[in-house]
């Protein structure tokens, strides 16, 4: 499925119009990359690039330089993701199953309680599951340099606590436009409706919904336990981020280049998992210190088991090639 060229298509153009524009500029060096995100500037993610693009600069003595540009001035995970496979960008932190538009197959980790740990998806993102994943992402022409996971997401609401499949059953749960979490929430017997994150506030507080999920400091910054008492921490899905670069762009790049840039990528992955996993516990933290009560004794193994037709559903869909490199890694139920 290929993305069409509608408003992110223009978005990209207009990058490359601005490339060209910023060409007199970066002839001081050899090497001028933007790498854009969406994450606000005060955000951990938007320090961790300005830390890249520093310790670049230092490590190639000024030969590399990046400029970054955050908070979505250049557009959302696959606007972002167009311009670097056109060339208007070099590079960008983007999410792994937001590029699904191109390849259904990125969507695969998405599928609920596969994930006990973040040990066990870095794991599979250091090995052969990483590697297929990446070359899907440079036959669309780009390149993934790190992946990191970037938070597990739990369900809350404003009925009861959720600790089984059956404390899920009966509730209106917003959702995003997505077919794996639609399809989770309807085989546990609930309710998906999909709204938009901007409304989510408003329809929890005037009862359009029940509940929601999302990772705890997004629940947090976002102040949802105000009109959600009953956060459980379900881990039901961990979702990644992959910092990619333009494929022709980098292999117009010489070989030092090559491996200074992958290496800092890499660098500033790994400090990103880990300053993901504190943000998490800092949340909770602070969610408990609001008096908030969180559930933490949620049955995984039972959800795991009444999402049996869902794994099977997928693993027909996927195909048989990645869910058996995916099965090398992954907590998924035996078939």
């Amino acid at each position: 499925m290929k993305f069409k060229l509608n408003k992110w298509g223009a978005s990209a153009l207009s990058g490359l119009l601005f490339s060209a524009m910023q060409i007199g500029a970066a002839s001081a060096q050899e090497h001028a990359l933007r790498l854009a995100h969406y994450f606000p500037q005060d955000s951990y993610v938007h320090v961790a690039m300005e830390r890249l693009a520093d310790r670049v600069s230092k490590k190639s003595e000024g030969r590399v330089e990046i400029t970054i540009f955050g908070g979505g001035s250049l557009g959302g995970d696959r606007e972002l993701s167009e311009q670097v496979r056109l060339g208007g960008i070099q590079m960008a932190n983007i999410g792994v199953p937001t590029q699904a538009p191109l390849d259904e197959r990125f969507m695969i980790e998405e599928l609920p309680y596969i994930w006990d740990s973040y040990q066990q998806i870095e794991g599979a993102y250091e090995g052969e599951f990483g590697e297929m994943i990446s070359s899907i992402m440079v036959e669309h022409g780009a390149r993934p340099l790190a992946f990191f996971p970037f938070g597990y997401r739990h369900m809350t609401n404003s009925k009861r606590p959720i600790r089984t499949p059956e404390d899920v059953k009966g509730l209106k749960m917003r959702t995003s436009d997505v077919p794996v979490r639609i399809d989770m929430f309807e085989t546990l017997g609930a309710k998906p409706v999909p709204i938009s994150f901007t409304e989510l506030y408003t329809a929890m507080q005037q009862g359009v919904v029940d509940g929601q999920e999302n990772p705890l400091f997004l629940i947090l910054t976002s102040q949802f336990q105000e009109v959600q008492p009953n956060i459980s921490l379900t881990g039901h899905i961990l979702n990644s981020n992959q910092i990619i670069i333009n494929e022709a762009y980098w292999q117009s790049l010489p070989d030092d280049v090559k491996s200074m840039l992958e290496a800092e990528v890499k660098t500033v992955g790994q400090e990103m998992a880990q300053a993901t996993q504190e943000q998490e516990q800092n949340a909770l933290e602070e969610l408990k210190a609001q008096g908030i009560e969180v559930v933490e004794d949620v049955n995984r193994a039972a959800f795991r088991e009444e999402l049996t037709p869902l794994y099977a559903k997928y693993r027909e869909q996927y195909g048989e090639e990645i869910w058996s490199v995916l099965s090398k890694y992954a907590s998924l139920p035996a078939q």
